[in-house]
Parts: C-alpha cells; structure tokens; sequence
C-alpha cells in the first residue's frame, strides 16, 4: 500500500528530483551542501555557472514587456487579485 514503509507516495519523485539534482552539479550549475543530520539534508545553490543565463533571461523579461506595452498588451500577475494589470521587473517577480 502507498505510503507505508515503502517511502510513501513522493518517495519516485524525490528519487528523480534527488538524480537530477545530482546531474544539475556534476555539470556544475548547482553546489551542493550535506548536514550530518539524521535523516540526511542537503541544500543546493545555483553556482556562478547556474546564475549566468539570468542576465539574459532578465533582458529577455525586459523586451517582451517593451513589446507588450508598445502594442498595448496587459500583462496579469500569476495569481493576482481581479486580474489585475502587472509588469515584471526581472526573472525573480515571477
């Protein structure tokens, strides 16, 4: 039966997330932190590598907004009260 000593029902999706994690820091875009803590914890940081597509994909936020104002789009917040009109800053609003 799920969830009784077999890891319970997210035990597949932390095993994928756990490898992809792990692939993500072989190639260098993550560094990764182990606690000696029963049960185990690691904590994952974006490394120097991870962060660099940001200063593109902020600059790619800044045109599209360019191009939604110009053509006089709105842009909606995800989850924002009445659909209110909003504009992102950067890649970190969202």
């Amino acid at each position: 039966m799920p969830g009784r000593g077999d890891g319970g029902p997210h035990r597949g999706t932390q095993k994928a997330l756990t490898r992809q994690l792990r692939r993500s820091e072989a190639d260098g875009l993550v560094t990764r932190r182990s606690y000696p803590e029963a049960p185990a914890r690691a904590e994952y940081r974006l490394s120097e590598a991870g962060r660099s597509p940001h200063e593109l994909l902020d600059r790619f936020c800044a045109w599209g907004d360019r191009y939604a104002r110009d053509r006089g789009y709105a842009i909606v917040k995800p989850g924002a009260e009445g659909g209110e009109p909003w504009l992102p800053t950067s890649t970190t609003d969202w």
